[in-house]
């Protein structure tokens, strides 16, 4: 499974994160000496100028040397005085020992401070350096708070330009472009790199459009060469069935029906379905709380027994009736971005490509508003794809995977790589899923 290039900054670096899980940078200094460069006397002599010109900005050693004294001479009056004793304490020969060894370390941060070898006007330049856009497409499963890998500008633009001119080549193509809205890159060592063009475009009467396309640069030519990939298109019509097996998860049920009826609201889309399947819950009427929703479609399946999220899944699998519809296995604790609909339609390619979002898992207590967590790169249990796709490889495994958590998300995954699918990846933005506690599900009483 590799990872995707984004273009613009799609800012899902958890830079608040970076204190507590640091895992961006190279921690080791010396990781970082080639992109610095120390300047030449002259260019020193320059800037101490300059800033002698303002207010001074010269640090005043003197005044932080007779600080330095002043808490040295504090750390000697605070030692006790010790009798010459010929038989002494053990425990208090500890105490004096460290006590001596904060004399000498005090005495050695001394003496660097008062060091006249230190060049204290030696200044140093340090290349700017994106570290995300210098990174392979390896899926970094390590580092969860880095977020999208980034494309530079340089590559994307001339792209959309080509782009731009052979469109505007075609009868009818007179289009000028307006916004690049987001450029995903996904690179093919066999054919090439696959960018999807997400473009906000104005025709000749003024009218606004959006442009969400595939289209190949082919790597083997001297000049850059774009061509439509044959087969490769995603379907802006295909009909979305998100499938959730729940039980005894009232205030959850209740949350998810609240943010399905918000992506309804706000989208306007009326061709996606949630389907709720139903582990005999107790403590809410599911099918009622579906009726009395403003959601446009949804199916309710009422099954028995102690709650198996592979068996819950495979139920409302078995409901979907067009093999040209994309099943999205989903979770119930989580808050959807409002173009949650589209953004897998347009990562899910019937007979090519599936889709595993990343979400941001947030921290006990922490919400939307002031996100603290890190991204899920380790699980795939979120996953769209076509219906006819996961037949193909044998739907959700229901023998192995029963009332035992976890496990099926990867094991499904390796059958769909086996299969020959891909897996996209993305990052998205304003997709949460909330901490909680697992009291009443999985059979556990917590």
């Amino acid at each position: 499974v590799k990872s995707s290039f984004i273009y613009p900054n799609d800012h899902t670096r958890l830079t608040q994160m970076e204190s507590e899980k640091s895992c961006f940078y190279h921690a080791h200094i010396l990781e970082n000496t080639e992109n610095m460069k120390l300047d030449s006397p002259d260019l020193q002599e320059q800037d101490i100028n300059q800033n002698l010109m303002g207010e001074k900005s010269a640090h005043d050693y003197e005044t932080e040397y007779e600080t330095f004294a002043e808490k040295f001479r504090e750390v000697l009056r605070s030692l006790p005085v010790h009798e010459d004793d010929t038989k002494p304490n053990p425990q208090k020969t500890q105490i004096v020992s460290e006590e001596r060894r904060i004399v000498k370390r005090s005495l050695k941060l001394l003496q660097v401070k008062n060091n006249v070898n230190q060049h204290w006007s030696q200044t140093f330049q340090i290349n700017h350096l994106d570290y995300r856009a210098h990174n392979s497409d390896a899926m970094e499963m390590n580092c969860n708070i880095a977020g999208s890998l980034l494309i530079n500008s340089n590559e994307v633009l001339p792209v959309v330009k080509n782009f731009m001119d052979k469109l505007n080549k075609e009868p009818n193509g007179r289009f000028t472009l307006v916004q690049v809205v987001n450029v995903v890159k996904r690179v093919d060592p066999a054919k090439g790199i696959r960018y999807l063009l997400e473009l906000r475009l104005k025709d000749m009467k003024g009218q606004m459009l959006r442009l969400s396309q595939y289209v190949y640069a082919t790597s083997n030519q001297p000049e850059l060469v774009l061509c439509n990939p044959v087969a490769f298109s995603w379907n802006p019509l295909a009909t979305v069935h998100i499938i959730v097996p729940v039980k005894n998860q009232a205030r959850w049920v209740h949350k998810l029906i609240t943010e399905m009826e918000k992506v309804f609201r706000e989208s306007g889309d009326t061709n996606f379905n949630l389907i709720v399947t139903d582990y005999d819950s107790t403590d809410m009427d599911v099918e009622k709380a579906l009726k009395k929703s403003s959601l446009h479609r949804y199916q309710y399946l009422k099954l028995s027994g102690n709650f198996q999220r592979s068996a819950g899944l495979q139920a409302g699998i078995d409901l979907i009736k067009d093999p040209h519809s994309i099943v999205f296995l989903c979770d119930l604790h989580l808050q959807f971005p409002t173009s949650i609909i589209d953004s897998i339609r347009k990562h899910s390619v019937e007979g090519h490509m599936a889709f595993a979002p990343i979400v941001l898992r947030l921290d006990c207590g922490s919400s939307p508003l002031e996100a603290r967590g890190f991204w899920e790169v380790q699980g795939f249990g979120l996953l769209g794809i076509y219906k006819s796709d996961l037949d193909a490889v044998g739907g959700m495994n229901t023998r192995e995977y029963t009332d035992r958590w976890g496990g099926e998300d990867w094991e499904l995954l390796d059958r769909i790589i086996k299969s020959k699918l891909e897996v996209d990846r993305i990052y998205l933005r304003n997709f949460f899923h909330f901490f909680h506690s697992k009291r009443g599900m999985w059979n556990e009483q917590l």
